[in-house]
């Protein structure tokens, strides 16, 4: 018997930040500002699209700091592949080290631990940081020791929670808390996959 297509909703949710347009946010979320039409096309807005101001809020127009549905590149996962092909391989990343499996060659993760090992790399790696990648990373590190903790956690918990529900395999996420101490801050981030499957990440920045 053939097993079911298991069907993925064809948008994910982003945030919206205080000040963004819409045209920074389909450049913050597809790498194109001018992919703009088609956020308002998927969200059905209307001009000014998104505003600071609660009282210029109305139908078809977004309040800064609301939800906005953004496009994937696929709306299906056939229901004969396996969550470790979804959730994809990589290479063993141990504090920014390759490891080997002592036979010559590099140590490998899949599935859901792949899926763990590069969330947890995106949230730790500052924004910015890789030349060649310059929307990876979150904005986490920037806050370290800027601010006050109990403001630096919330604005933590909050990017970790961007970070995460951006990645095109995770469906929702449940729960995202920070704690931040001095100079670090410890993330707590539990979500759920496309294949219903949850995910616990926990990391120190």
């Amino acid at each position: 018997m053939a097993l079911p297509r298991i069907a993925i909703p064809a948008y994910r949710i982003a945030e919206t930040f205080h000040g963004d347009t819409i045209q920074t946010v389909a450049y913050r979320e597809l790498g194109d500002a001018n992919r703009w039409p088609d956020l308002v096309a998927l969200n059905e807005l209307r001009p000014p699209f998104i505003v600071d101001d609660p009282d210029l809020v109305v139908p078809g127009v977004l309040l800064a700091g609301d939800p906005i549905k953004v496009m994937v590149p696929a709306p299906f996962v056939s229901g004969v592949r396996s969550p470790d092909d979804v959730f994809l391989h990589d290479v063993v990343l141990t504090n920014q080290m390759l490891e080997s499996t002592g036979e010559g060659d590099f140590a490998l993760v899949s599935g859901i631990s792949n899926l763990r090992q590069a969330l947890n790399h995106a949230l730790a790696t500052k924004r910015g940081e890789l030349a060649f990648h310059p929307r990876y990373g979150s904005l986490i590190p920037r806050i370290i020791g800027e601010i006050s903790s109990p403001v630096a956690a919330i604005m933590a918990a909050d990017y970790a929670k961007t970070v995460v529900g951006a990645d095109e395999r995770i469906s929702r996420v449940i729960e995202a808390k920070a704690e931040a101490s001095g100079d670090r801050i410890n993330v707590e981030v539990v979500a759920e996959t496309i294949y219903g499957r949850p995910v616990n990440l926990q990391v120190v920045i």
